[in-house]
């Protein structure tokens, strides 16, 4: 791919990420109004959010893994661009979600999905594989997969910690618009741009800066 399609597909790559981001997360600038409105305890829409979220990512997560590791991996949408979704959910869904009530909320943000996955299969070509002439795997990718990380401590332990990480994140992310709006009395619009500009912006530059730090230090080590 030339350096012009390489900058195109990332673009189109990161867009597809942010999207994904946008939908994972609108649920939780709406949960308040979706609680309210069927009477929900506290509990039922964690389990919405929680343990269903979950329970479809495993599902769904491995046949996609697989496809992209045998398949055309131009049609699997995966990417970079998680603190844009998360601004655009919260403001987004924060603004339409009052003005509109959240059941619009979820067609409004759905719907670019749909066009981007067309934008992406259509105009982005398949990227050569660094494997290609290489001997088919044999055995299950997974066990191969784990097997490389559990003999890795460093690898190990920095999984163990995203792992952690990850439920600390999720969880904070899931339940602060639901705080806030109770706790400060603020309107669900102030709570999204609030939480955009805190989680979104300020996010994103810790994203980058993690980033650049992680580059610095690692750069006289091989760990």
């Amino acid at each position: 791919m030339s350096g012009k399609s390489n900058t195109y597909a990332l673009g189109v790559l990161t867009a597809v990420f942010a999207i994904n981001q946008l939908d994972r997360n609108i649920l939780a600038i709406t949960l308040d109004q979706i609680g309210t409105e069927f009477a929900l305890t506290d509990t039922q829409p964690g389990l919405l959010s929680g343990a269903m979220f979950v329970l479809v990512y495993v599902l769904i997560g491995f046949p996609v893994a697989r496809l992209a590791a045998h398949r055309n991996r131009r049609n699997i949408l995966s990417a970079a661009g998680a603190n844009i979704g998360v601004l655009f959910a919260f403001l987004v869904g924060a603004i339409a979600g009052q003005a509109l009530g959240w059941r619009w909320t979820f067609v409004i943000v759905g719907l670019p999905g749909v066009l981007l996955a067309l934008l992406l299969r259509f105009t982005v070509a398949e990227p050569h594989r660094a494997d290609a002439g290489t001997p088919a795997r044999q055995g299950s990718l997974f066990l191969l997969t784990w097997r490389t990380i559990r003999n890795d401590a460093g690898l190990f332990h920095a999984m163990c910690g995203l792992a952690v990480t990850g439920i600390v994140t999720f969880g904070a992310l899931t339940w602060n618009a639901t705080f806030i709006i109770r706790a400060h009395d603020l309107s669900q619009a102030q709570t999204g741009i609030y939480l955009a500009l805190i989680v979104g912006i300020l996010g994103g530059l810790g994203t980058w800066a993690g980033g650049a730090i992680a580059d610095r230090l690692g750069a006289d080590t091989s760990r």
